[in-house]
């Protein structure tokens, strides 16, 4: 560890050789040293620059050091060096990565009553501190000040934002964000779109949901947007519209993935469509290279239940066992209640017994 000099030795004597000095403390890890090297500069009668500024604080956000950070920026500001927007992001940083909330805002706020004109690294940093510790509000808030200050957000603070928005439950918040993002058109990669698009499927806006899908690259779409996206139209009883959405993948010649099958098929049984719902079924197991789960089989059960299709749900419920799927209490329910809707009380009756001998016990009587 390296040691502070002895009474008879000095730290070197100009700003380069002291900026050396201090990279060199940060690279053994000895953070505290290297924050004694800077706070002696005045003293030492040697004037920090902005170089200085920059590594000091960017060992300090590295090292995750918030609190000697936020030391290391007071002794910027009372010295009569310049304080510069890059130091105070480094301090930002570093409080993010450590969770500091609190500091994060303090600092953002110290940034504007210096006079210094805050970034998008500053607010990015400020959020993200947010984020990490569940201070969802005042990501919100220090979001909407960047847009209020027409600072041009980056990827990291959307995402930052939104996501935090989206973990709290506070999806009209989240909606809100995505209408400023699309009327600035802000780039967004997937993990960002997917987490707006959660947003606005929680709430029930799918058609902003669609228009945000729409005003995109949709190279910037993943097998997740699209299964979103269905899911806001399922919700929101617009079986229509999933159908297409599928279609729109297929003719994209994209692979869409087995929980976006689900949302379509659930779409269409929830609006009664059930011919277009074996459509889609028949076309999954021709297409999709993932195996249909518990929740798809269950549909389709549903699907020929209502429509007081009682053989064909009959046989699925056997080709279940025959594919290796095991039935639960929700398959071997909507089977009966197939059959009893049809009046085939003698093969409900049966169906009733199959499932006690399997250990389940149907909810329908």
């Amino acid at each position: 560890r390296h040691q502070r000099p002895h009474s008879d030795e000095r730290w070197p004597d100009s700003p380069k050789a002291r900026t050396v000095a201090i990279a060199q403390l940060g690279k053994r890890g000895d953070w505290r040293g290297a924050f004694q090297s800077f706070a002696g500069m005045q003293r030492d009668g040697v004037r920090p620059d902005t170089v200085t500024h920059s590594v000091a604080m960017g060992l300090l956000q590295g090292g995750q050091r918030w609190e000697l950070a936020v030391e290391l920026l007071r002794c910027i500001r009372t010295a009569l060096a310049e304080t510069s927007v890059v130091a105070c992001n480094g301090a930002l940083a570093a409080a993010g990565k450590c969770q500091q909330w609190s500091q994060a805002f303090s600092i953002l706020r110290a940034v504007q009553v210096m006079g210094l004109e805050a970034d998008v690294a500053s607010y990015s940093s400020t959020i993200n501190a947010g984020s990490r510790a569940e201070a969802w509000e005042l990501s919100v808030l220090a979001f909407r000040e960047l847009f209020a200050r027409h600072i041009e957000p980056n990827t990291v603070a959307c995402g930052a934002a939104v996501s935090t928005c989206e973990r709290a439950g506070d999806w009209e918040s989240a909606a809100d964000l995505v209408q400023m993002m699309t009327a600035r058109s802000v780039e967004a990669n997937a993990v960002v779109l997917n987490a707006a698009l959660s947003a606005l499927e929680q709430v029930g806006r799918w058609e902003l949901a669609l228009q945000e899908l729409w005003s995109r690259e949709e190279e910037d779409a993943d097998a997740i947007t699209w299964y979103v996206v269905a899911n806001a139209c399922s919700k929101s009883l617009q079986w229509e519209v999933a159908v297409q959405l599928l279609a729109h993948v297929r003719r994209r010649k994209l692979q869409a993935r087995a929980m976006m099958y689900n949302a379509v098929l659930l779409a269409c049984e929830r609006c009664q469509q059930w011919s277009v719902a074996l459509q889609v079924w028949r076309e999954m197991r021709e297409r999709c290279k993932e195996p249909p789960n518990q929740i798809c089989c269950n549909i389709v059960l549903s699907v020929n239940d209502k429509a007081q299709r009682w053989e064909p749900a009959l046989d699925f419920l056997q080709g279940m066992h025959s594919a290796g799927w095991e039935p639960d209490v929700v398959s071997w329910s909507t089977a009966m209640s197939a059959c009893g809707g049809s009046l085939q009380w003698a093969r409900a009756l049966h169906l009733f017994k199959g499932a006690q001998l399997q250990r389940v016990q149907p909810t329908v009587v």
